[in-house]
């Protein structure tokens, strides 16, 4: 398949997969695995072709940040509640 070019991860995303355990990574992990494995059983096409592909993961890159960022809130919150 031809290069294509995908829009780029915000910083806060970037820093947090640097800072986040690896617990908390390997369950982002599976959730984006079952995630992705929803998105196919629901839309056979995701894959189809290169413009499917494009568009699918591009959702399942914002859905990616999005775990990523909830983690991220979880953390200060158990952090916030220690204190």
């Amino acid at each position: 398949m031809d290069n294509f070019k995908l829009p780029p991860v915000p910083k806060d995303v970037l820093d947090a997969l640097e800072t986040l355990p690896e617990e908390k990574l390997a369950k982002i992990q599976i959730q984006l695995i079952a995630l992705n494995m929803e998105e196919v059983t629901r839309n056979p096409d995701a894959f189809r072709n290169k413009k499917n592909t494009i568009k699918t993961l591009i959702k399942m890159g914002r859905e990616h940040m999005a775990l990523i960022r909830q983690a991220v809130r979880e953390m200060a919150e158990e952090r916030g509640g220690e204190g």
